[in-house]
């Protein structure tokens, strides 16, 4: 009787000549102008407050990559004390390279600085010693044009030179000083470690809350994706960061036993930090970060060039054969010389933030095609199908012999 009388009541309701009958179309499209507007809303509010929205930024940086942390040691205890104590070991952490990396850095970077009025001079130096030689045994014709050339560029070079090496200088060190002071004043803001340790205490509970604003029929595509987004870019960048801290740990170890060998070499808190930072670039990374070592070697003799030539050759068999396989592990899957193009393109386009993450967004976007296209074909794959192949595995101990081609 109650089923009757709701049944009575609605048909009631619906044949009221009052009431507005929106087609399934015009609701549809209402639905998605109303999210539509809602994201442009939030998008605006975020660009207006501008840099005061850069502690949340950090935050959810710190998130994305504690997280993995914070859930292994939620095995052994429970959330609040793993947070906790990724908190405590991370001040040690800041602690430690604040007070032993940052001071001789910049003080390398000081003297760096100074020396480059003397590097000028040595190299004119060599120059008129080389133009002395030509000057004795060239004829008198070719070497009168040769000498109105050179005496022009050499004082053009001369008048200039110097003042643009040393305001370059200048605002390297100031900028290194800034971006450290920058992330102290940030860091030390209240809000983020509070904002951190909602967000890692809660993580549970966003899956479910982002449910809720899904469609049923979009739930699977959309954790899909971002299965295969989170297993390319998070195991990738958390990969390289652990390479990078590696690597340079490895690059100051090794220079340093080469200066108690007797090898001239200078600024190895510095060099180290160049092949850390050198390793977050694809392929090209290591090669490059290696190319100031060796100029600065140059100072010491061919011995020191030598046996840092060596030494970088070694960390990066060490990091080929034993540490890439572990850490990284076949992650992106994609070919080295698909990767130098990338460089070149992203670094045309973005700069170097956008050179660091080629990589990953290139292969987030190969394998979010793929997926798509599986879901999109005739018939369609359904979603547990259509992601066979494309989550990123586990990094494996295996040797990788051929390390840039495969991971980087």
């Amino acid at each position: 009787m109650e089923d009757r009388h709701v049944e009575n009541i609605q048909r009631e309701t619906r044949a009221e000549p009052d009431q507005i009958h929106w087609p399934t179309v015009l609701r549809t499209l209402a639905r998605w102008a109303l999210v539509i507007g809602a994201i442009y809303l939030v998008a605006r509010i975020i660009w207006a407050a501008g840099a005061s929205t850069t502690p949340f930024i950090i935050g959810l940086v710190l998130a994305y990559l504690l997280l993995p942390i914070v859930k292994r040691l939620d095995q052994w205890m429970p959330r609040w004390a793993s947070i906790t104590t990724v908190y405590l070991v991370g001040l040690i952490l800041f602690e430690l390279v604040f007070v032993f990396v940052v001071p001789p850095a910049v003080n390398q970077v000081q003297q760096f600085i100074g020396n480059i009025p003397q590097w000028f001079e040595q190299g004119n130096t060599f120059v008129n010693r080389q133009i002395a030689e030509f000057n004795r045994t060239a004829s008198d014709e070719v070497r009168a044009q040769v000498q109105e050339q050179v005496g022009n560029v050499q004082a053009t070079l001369q008048g200039n030179a110097t003042a643009y090496a040393q305001s370059i200088g200048t605002f390297i060190l100031n900028s290194i000083v800034g971006i450290f002071a920058t992330i102290t004043f940030l860091l030390g803001f209240l809000v983020i470690p509070f904002f951190l340790f909602y967000i890692l205490n809660d993580s549970n509970k966003l899956p479910g809350a982002i449910n809720t604003l899904l469609h049923p029929r979009i739930r699977s595509d959309f954790w899909n994706i971002w299965q295969i987004m989170d297993g390319t870019m998070g195991r990738y960048i958390r990969g390289q960061l652990v390479l990078g801290l590696i690597i340079g740990a490895a690059s100051f170890i090794g220079l340093t036993v080469l200066n108690l060998l007797g090898f001239e070499v200078r600024y190895t808190v510095l060099l180290a930090i160049v092949a850390g930072v050198g390793e977050l670039i694809p392929v090209v990374g290591p090669i490059l970060s290696a190319i100031p070592a060796v100029i600065v070697a140059l100072g010491g003799g061919t011995q020191t060039v030598i046996a840092v030539i060596i030494l970088y050759a070694l960390i990066q068999q060490l990091e080929n054969q034993i540490l890439v396989p572990r850490i990284v592990g076949n992650t992106l899957r994609l070919h080295a010389a698909l990767l130098m193009a990338l460089l070149v393109l992203a670094g045309a386009v973005g700069g170097l933030g956008l050179v660091i993450l080629s990589a990953p967004l290139a292969a987030i976007g190969r394998d979010v095609f793929v997926y798509l296209h599986r879901r999109l074909s005739e018939p369609p794959q359904p979603p547990e199908l259509a992601i066979g192949g494309l989550v990123a595995e586990e990094p494996k101990p295996q040797p990788a012999p051929h390390r840039r081609a495969a991971v980087s």
